[in-house]
């Protein structure tokens, strides 16, 4: 987890059921992890030297990732929902030009749709916009939320 310099501030670890964990006592708010070619950007800083017209943040690594590959834009992975607006806010920062884009997960509970709020309330805060996984009836059954369960 980097801040836009590519700093190394924190990790997120993952055990073999899945259970995802900050360092503790870590920092969180505002990191994420940036996506981009191969040999290209490893730091906001390095790819605000380049014209880039728009990048993805997505909550998930898989999301990032799955964007990225498939649409060959930078992705960023902001761990989770209530980071999106605080990695939003100084991507826009550092790329004052570039059109941001939140990729929300899609999930469909009954009372709340809390990936589609955070991503929407980081979209307003810097002037981005907002894709949905839209997903059928069928999907959203098999626990479908987001663009890498889709591919």
């Amino acid at each position: 987890m980097r801040d836009e310099t590519g700093r190394l501030w924190n990790v997120q670890r993952i055990n073999e059921t899945g259970s995802k964990r900050f360092l503790t006592g870590g920092r969180k708010a505002g990191l994420f992890h940036l996506l981009d070619t191969p040999g290209g950007a490893t730091s906001l800083e390095d790819l605000g030297e380049r014209p880039v017209s728009s990048i993805i943040i997505a909550e998930g690594y898989a999301t990032a990732a799955s964007l990225h590959e498939n649409t060959g834009s930078p992705c960023i992975c902001a761990f989770d929902a209530g980071n999106l607006k605080a990695v939003a806010e100084t991507v826009r920062w550092v790329l004052p030009e570039a059109d941001i884009v939140l990729a929300a997960d899609n999930d469909h509970t009954p009372d709340t749709n809390v990936g589609v709020e955070r991503a929407t309330e980081a979209a307003r805060a810097v002037g981005g916009s907002v894709i949905v996984p839209p997903l059928n009836e069928a999907q959203k059954a098999a626990g479908m939320t987001d663009f890498n369960d889709m591919t």
